[in-house]
């Protein structure tokens, strides 16, 4: 398998519950990752903090720092259990340009974009990136069926919804395919090892690692054991934001978030 992760947001002005009494409105951003050969989902859930003035007037998060995207890329490549040979951005998400005659690389370890040479190596757990569209993602407001649904419901039970929906798709859909790869790479990875040691015999030197072998150990979200890798999903919780989705540590020391869209 070549997979493939396109990456995609939608982003809402939308009123929970509580937010409807109250006359309130808050930014959501969903971050969509979809793995193209095994039809496999991921979701995020970010829930910004409530504005009660007029919402044409409500301060809009517009790009996604690298750092949340690197680790929401890991994620959906723990999921698949195979290495990512692209991630492709549908929409401009970050505060980022390609650079000409370079090519550009998200690196999950660092958290943050890189811009190489084309016949420059990529380093560890480095993913080449490509870009669909410049466009960026734009905020949904108005008569919009998903904002209506949001109005008798709360954030905790949409990403539990959102949740159960998702794992049921990767259940029906992804886990057979995946399950299959992983098994090809199993047996790939057995078979290097086994023609690396007969090629070496009883040397009482140290076999160096297989070029096989070190090509997958660059990918180390494929290698270590995680619950996503099951593809059964998990019941995650919302996550908050002010300013940028990922800027949840710093804002929790300062006192700005709390769950008030009960």
């Amino acid at each position: 398998m070549s997979c493939q992760l396109r990456l995609r947001v939608v982003s809402l002005k939308a009123q929970f519950r509580q937010d409807k009494r109250q006359g309130k409105t808050r930014q959501l951003v969903i971050l969509l990752g979809y793995e193209v050969c095994s039809g496999l989902l991921h979701f995020r859930l970010y829930r910004g903090t409530d504005f009660s003035g007029d919402p044409k007037d409500m301060p809009l998060c517009n790009r996604i720092p690298a750092a949340t995207v690197a680790a929401f890329v890991d994620e959906c490549g723990r999921m698949v259990g195979l290495p990512i040979q692209q991630v492709l951005f549908t929409q401009k998400i970050m505060d980022f340009t390609p650079g000409a005659g370079k090519v550009a690389y998200l690196s999950l370890s660092a958290g943050r974009m890189l811009l190489r040479g084309r016949k420059e190596l990529a380093g560890d757990n480095e993913l080449p990136c490509s870009w669909d569209s410049k466009r960026p993602y734009r905020t949904c407001d108005g008569d919009h069926p998903f904002i209506a649904w949001c109005t008798g419901t709360n954030a905790t039970e949409l990403t539990s919804y959102l949740s159960d929906l998702v794992k049921r798709h990767n259940k029906v859909v992804a886990l057979q395919c995946l399950e299959r790869a992983r098994e090809v790479l199993d047996a790939m990875l057995t078979r290097s090892d086994t023609a690396a040691k007969a090629r070496h015999g009883t040397s009482r030197f140290t076999v160096p690692t297989p070029q096989f072998h070190q090509r997958i150990m660059k990918h180390d979200y494929v290698l270590n054991d995680f619950e996503l890798r099951e593809v059964r999903f998990y019941k995650r919780e919302y996550e908050d934001f002010f300013a940028f989705p990922g800027d949840r540590g710093r804002l929790a020391v300062e006192g700005m978030l709390g769950d008030t869209a009960t």
